[in-house]
């Protein structure tokens, strides 16, 4: 699954629970639950894992929330956090489709980034290596050669001829 297909189901997931709504286990497994969000559930309960592991989702019970010691209230719900409620609010900046926007964004800046310090490197290059490829000797330029010659008697000195 690819990264925004994840963030279209955490934004989906997330938008399911507007209206302050909580759902219990069983609702989740209903068809009508998770059909809209994705064909498939275990995506669908993989993701409410991972936004329950961001804090965007919480579990709880009518009995530990309440007082009421019941069995039928011992079924767990899922709500959103305060965190979620933030993310609810502004999906379109804070959702996880938004973030993966910007990521993307970011991404192709730091490619176009990277392509246009190699091509600046590529063009001095260019720049510093065809003048000196393309120079040509003037007359006026002499090559002279030097020869050393090395007095082995006296090993401290050496003595330099220039041929003319």
């Amino acid at each position: 699954m690819d990264r925004m297909r994840k963030a279209i189901v955490c934004d989906a997931i997330i938008t399911k629970f507007r209206g302050n709504k909580s759902f219990n286990w069983d609702e989740i497994h209903s068809e009508e639950f998770f059909k809209i969000i994705d064909g498939d559930y275990f995506v669908v309960e993989n993701q409410l894992n991972f936004l329950l592991g961001e804090d965007l989702l919480e579990k709880y019970t009518i009995k530990e929330e309440y007082g009421i010691h019941s069995y039928l209230h011992d079924r767990e719900y899922i709500r959103l956090t305060p965190k979620g409620f933030a993310t609810l609010g502004d999906i379109e900046n804070m959702g996880y489709v938004g973030k993966e926007k910007e990521y993307q964004g970011k991404k192709r800046l730091d490619k176009l980034t990277l392509y246009g310090v190699y091509g600046g490197i590529v063009v001095s290059i260019i720049i510093s290596v065809v003048p000196i490829m393309f120079a040509k000797k003037t007359s006026t330029q002499k090559q002279s050669s030097m020869t050393v010659k090395v007095d082995t008697t006296h090993k401290d000195t050496i003595q330099f001829k220039q041929k003319k």
